[in-house]
């Protein structure tokens, strides 16, 4: 099952000043940022897993979600007093 937003958030943040990335290779393209400390990250990161395997994304780039879950869920383990709901 797809959720679809039906309104954008109020006020979205910029997400390239506040991000630490940097300038995007295409600034029109907005990143998805999940943070580590998110106790959403996991389902969310597992969620886009099953939908990419789905869709026929590639093996590697389904791989490196995988280990960027397994390191997200590792580390949600090691610090569970830093672990919270999105503000």
């Amino acid at each position: 099952m797809t959720t679809r937003l039906t309104k954008p958030p109020a006020k979205p943040e910029p997400l390239l000043e506040t991000s630490g990335f940097g300038a995007l290779p295409e600034p029109e393209l907005k990143p998805f940022v999940i943070k580590v400390h998110d106790k959403l990250a996991p389902m969310t990161i597992r969620a886009w897993i099953g939908e990419a395997y789905m869709e026929g994304v590639s093996e590697a780039k389904i791989n490196k979600a995988v280990a960027h879950y397994n390191e997200v869920v590792a580390w949600q383990l090691a610090n569970p007093d830093k672990v919270k709901v999105p503000d």
